[in-house]
């Protein structure tokens, strides 16, 4: 099979997994890897669109997820560790709440890898799962902390949820640097919004008020909630606060496609 063969099959695998019928998806993505053997520091380009990866790159990836999905997670890793799956691995096995198989690969991905910032994200994982808060949020911050983690983002929104859940949001937010408070103001008020936790809701916007006088995400926010709780006077007195904008900086807001109400 040439390499355009090699991405038609793929894809036809992709549709079985996708069926259910995962003894066929797992043998045509097996017939891939094997007829393109991985050879270190060489890519094999089979069309523009896919010019960093291979079949071969994703049908490890299908497969292991197929394997992980079917309790054979630690046969998938030890087969295909070589070539990058534990975040596909891991990430099913938190999916299906297996803590005790995402420990057992943490503990081999970290016998290679002692340094990866992927394993520290996922014993963040581990230690929320089991109570352990304090553990997962060092965790969290340790790899939200490391500007060169793929992982860093994921960190930040685990920590971030975890302070929602967790009532833990007000040592969140005081801990986030000052170029950050308006954005961690803005995704904790959502998350108070959508739960209906008006009291937390009404204490953030207080203290990020007290924070950035002049950020208009604070009525912004305050009209939304209003509007939600169907208190139209509100929401308008809180829409006139945030249109006026002494500060200017309502068009910094326009990439978050902020909902302005009124009544």
């Amino acid at each position: 099979l040439n390499p355009g063969d090699l991405w038609g099959k793929y894809q036809q695998a992709v549709l079985d997994r996708e069926d259910k019928n995962l003894q066929q998806a797992e043998q045509s993505f097996r017939e891939i890897i094997e007829a393109l053997p991985k050879e270190p520091g060489v890519q094999n380009v089979a069309e523009d669109q896919f010019s960093t990866t291979t079949p071969r790159t994703w049908a490890v990836y299908e497969l292991a997820t197929i394997m992980a999905d079917s309790d054979r997670a630690i046969e998938a890793y030890d087969e295909y560790w070589k070539e990058d799956v534990f975040g596909a691995i891991s990430h099913s096995l938190e999916t299906q709440g297996d803590i005790e198989s995402l420990r057992q690969l943490c503990q081999r991905e970290s016998e290679h890898n002692p340094d990866s910032s992927a394993v520290e994200y996922y014993q963040g994982k581990i230690a929320e799962s089991e109570g352990a808060i304090d553990a997962a949020v060092q965790f969290y911050v340790t790899v939200s902390e490391n500007d060169l983690s793929v992982y860093r983002w994921q960190a930040a929104a685990a920590l971030r949820s975890l302070a929602v859940r967790h009532d833990r949001w007000r040592d969140f937010y005081s801990s986030r640097p000052s170029d950050e408070k308006s954005s961690t103001f803005w995704t904790l008020t959502r998350a108070f919004a959508d739960a209906h936790r008006w009291g937390d809701f009404e204490e953030l916007c207080e203290i990020h008020e007290a924070t950035d006088p002049q950020d208009p995400l604070v009525y912004i926010q305050r009209a939304d909630a209003a509007w939600q709780r169907r208190e139209f006077a509100q929401c308008a007195i809180a829409s006139e606060r945030a249109l006026s904008d002494p500060a200017g900086r309502l068009a910094d807001l326009g990439s978050k496609r902020v909902p302005l109400r009124s009544g």
